[in-house]
């Protein structure tokens, strides 16, 4: 048995050790747990209380921040008002000049804004809305209309106006007045009576220049008759520049229609159509014209 486990056996068995030597010298008596320097601690020290700093801090240098985008500035909108200049509520166009839009926003003080989508639909048309400050829209079928013109403006704020009673029509639509000459001839007791009566004629032509509606009356003396009043209804179809119906005419004693044609000529503001008719009432041979201007552009709808 070697030296080292008897000695190994000896500690082992709670031996004092005579007869062994323990070489201590290579005990590490030294506290192992971590020491600092004295001037490291304070260093240390220092680290951990900077490390929380709060003090002042360049922003320009650290904060990094995107700015927030508030987008473009819409105050120029702000009490601003939508001024339509074309159509005109109760205005007359004519179907062969289209009908013009004009519009434009306004800002408070009176100056034009840079805003061009103005909405303007036909109420009840069904057709998508035409969006511009300015146009002609051509080809508009005759009639009365209303439109409404809208415009969201960039700041939320929505403008309008409502346009009612435009009306399209044909150049020969509106108001005529004019006159009626009837030459009369009969026989009154063997007597032959001729006698001719002048009177005030009117009549309105539709927006879609188809329809003439109107008449006028005269008053006639026929000898040992006297005076009577012959009354025209006149109804006519009109194919530009034509026209032509019936005149139904009355006196105090018979009625019975008579034909007529016309013819419409001229041009704007000097427009006019002149007639002719003839045949008999009764015993009462009647030959007329008719003569008329157009003095407005309004008709019945």
């Amino acid at each position: 048995m070697t030296p080292r486990t008897l000695a190994l056996l000896a500690l082992l068995a709670g031996c004092d050790g005579s007869g062994l030597v323990v070489d201590d010298t290579d005990v590490d008596t030294q506290d192992s747990s971590p020491s600092f320097d004295s001037g490291d601690s304070a260093d240390t020290a220092d680290t951990d209380r900077h490390t929380g700093d709060t003090g002042p801090v360049d922003s320009a240098e650290t904060d990094d921040t995107d700015p927030v985008d508030t987008g473009p500035d819409t105050s120029m909108y702000d009490d601003a008002r939508l001024v339509v200049r074309e159509p005109q509520s109760a205005g007359f166009y004519l179907i062969a000049d289209g009908v013009p839009l004009d519009g434009e926003i306004q800002g408070h003080a009176g100056g034009v804004l840079p805003f061009r989508d103005i909405e303007w639909s036909v109420r009840g048309s069904g057709d998508p809305p035409f969006v511009g400050r300015k146009a002609t829209i051509p080809d508009v079928p005759a009639g009365i209309y209303t439109i409404d013109v809208i415009a969201d403006l960039p700041n939320g704020d929505r403008v309008s106006q409502v346009l009612s009673e435009v009306r399209v029509q044909n150049r020969l639509a509106g108001t005529w007045v004019g006159t009626a000459r009837i030459d009369t001839s009969t026989t009154i007791q063997g007597t032959p009576v001729n006698s001719t009566c002048i009177g005030a004629i009117d009549f309105f032509v539709d927006v879609a220049g188809e329809v003439v509606d109107g008449g006028g009356s005269c008053s006639v003396t026929l000898g040992a008759l006297g005076a009577i009043t012959i009354d025209l209804d006149l109804a006519g179809t009109i194919t530009d520049p034509t026209v032509a119906g019936d005149i139904q005419v009355g006196t105090p004693l018979l009625s019975s229609p008579l034909g007529w044609s016309g013819r419409f000529r001229g041009s704007a503001n000097n427009r006019t159509m002149d007639g002719t008719f003839s045949g008999t009432v009764g015993t009462l041979q009647l030959d007329g014209t008719l003569d008329a201007r157009q003095v407005g552009p309004w008709s019945p709808p």
